[in-house]
């Protein structure tokens, strides 16, 4: 875990994934922990209905909280358009996120057909992609690609 969270590379957030392990050997012991009192009946809806909300409303209500007392930015992550930092770190489910999607078609939108996009990794990624895989203003063959 200290590996993990001392990383400085682009795409450290897939090097937290051990800590999972850690986090499943703890979960895995309040269960044992919570089973002992399976004789209780109210008890065991009860701890369900908290284990499920909590959660979600950490999750929900973290970057709401965070802006309010000031703090915008969290592990050096900062925004992008489409993309504030806190929602997106902070909120797991990402079905319906295309912000860099509606980014990298706008950057690559406004640009002349000669012209030149500066960036770095994680604003050029998407254009990449959009370039390479789905040839979204791709060049001709024997021209360079953009980078």
């Amino acid at each position: 875990m200290v590996f993990a969270f001392d990383l400085k590379v682009p795409d450290q957030y897939p090097f937290y994934l051990p800590s999972y392990v850690i986090f499943a050997l703890w979960a895995g012991l309040g269960t044992a922990w919570l089973l002992k009192w399976k004789e209780r009946t109210w008890l065991g809806p009860a701890l369900l209905a908290i284990i499920i909300a909590v959660p979600v409303l950490t999750y929900w209500s973290a970057p709401r909280l965070l802006r309010r007392v000031g703090i915008s930015h969290l592990l050096n992550a900062r925004d992008f358009p489409g993309r504030p930092a806190l929602e997106y770190h902070l909120w797991p489910p990402k079905n319906g996120y295309y912000g860099a999607r509606q980014f990298a078609e706008q950057a690559l939108g406004v640009v002349p057909p000669d012209g030149i996009i500066i960036a770095d990794f994680a604003l050029a990624a998407p254009m990449w992609y959009l370039q390479q895989v789905e040839g979204f203003r791709s060049r001709r063959v024997g021209d360079r690609p953009l980078s």
